[in-house]
């Protein structure tokens, strides 16, 4: 599982991922929490939530931040973020003048489409960039 997978599983940055890994920033318990619920899901080996949150728990040692005296009203707005994204269509259906760049060239003096492995556009994913 990649950091991006993660982040978008545990509805986290990948920067986010990437500075509690490293040890550069200090999270929060219930932010351990749902990453060891999308480790645990992913991998079932794992053990159950709780004996995992306990291992993050042990190794953030010091680093482990209290928890956020906002954190219901943070909760109740993620809730409603997700509840938005799931019950909204895409505001536009247009791709934008990028992908349409990208289209296949019907014209007859087209040149050929670069050979695979070289050239080719990436997805983008909004919360990672590309891949």
């Amino acid at each position: 599982m990649t950091q991006c997978d993660l982040a978008l599983a545990a509805d986290l940055s990948r920067v986010q991922i990437a500075r509690i890994e490293s040890g550069v920033r200090r999270t929060r318990r219930s932010t351990l929490r749902r990453i060891a619920c999308v480790l645990v899901v992913e991998n079932p080996r794992q053990g159950p939530v709780d004996q995992l949150l306990n291992d993050l728990v042990a190794m953030a040692g010091p680093a482990l931040a209290e928890e956020s005296a906002y954190a219901e009203r943070v909760g109740r707005r993620r809730a409603v973020r997700s509840d938005k994204a799931v019950s909204h269509d895409p505001p536009h259906t247009d791709p934008g003048p990028r992908a349409r760049a990208r289209a296949p060239d019907t014209r007859p003096d087209a040149p050929d489409p670069p050979p695979l492995g070289q050239a080719q556009p990436r997805p983008w994913n909004p919360a990672c960039g590309y891949r």
